[in-house]
């Protein structure tokens, strides 16, 4: 097609048994401080800084146990955005983020977790994935374990 602009896909399998529990949260963490938002590395670099991207996200899947990072980009612009995300990627494995960013990551995730309460279809989708990956946990044991998380297990 004659087209100019596509979407660059990245999956990452994580080396974390899918019910280990402690790592989960972390990987959250680190997910949303690498792509989870306007203040995430991602999109502070990838696409404001360097204006490769038009749209960036980092997502952990748990039922897959990935990482998907995806950027709409311009075909021309692959090889530079592919090399700084891979640099992104090396600078957070040796602890490049700011403790900053680790409780607006938590706030962010915290903030979703309230709102779990106030929507049935939430509250049903959060015991149904529970279901699925058999963790049992209540909301409240949920946001402490997201709060627990340090820098050393996002590393990790």
């Amino acid at each position: 097609m004659d087209i100019a602009q596509g979407k660059l896909v990245m999956g990452y399998r994580c080396n974390v048994d899918y019910l280990d529990e402690e790592r989960y949260y972390s990987l959250l963490l680190g997910s949303r401080i690498l792509g989870g938002g306007a203040d995430s590395k991602l999109f502070v670099n990838v696409r404001e800084k360097e204006s490769l991207a038009y749209t960036t996200k980092s997502e952990y899947v748990v039922q897959k146990n990935n990482i998907f990072i995806r950027c709409g980009i311009e075909f021309d612009k692959y090889q530079k955005t592919l090399d700084l995300i891979k640099k992104l990627l090396d600078d957070m494995k040796k602890g490049d983020f700011t403790d900053e960013e680790i409780t607006k990551a938590k706030e962010y995730i915290l903030a979703g977790v309230d709102s779990i309460s106030e929507e049935q279809d939430s509250q049903i989708l959060f015991l149904f994935g529970q279901e699925l990956s058999k963790r049992s946990i209540t909301i409240d044991e949920y946001k402490e374990k997201i709060k627990n998380v340090t820098r050393d297990e996002i590393i990790e």
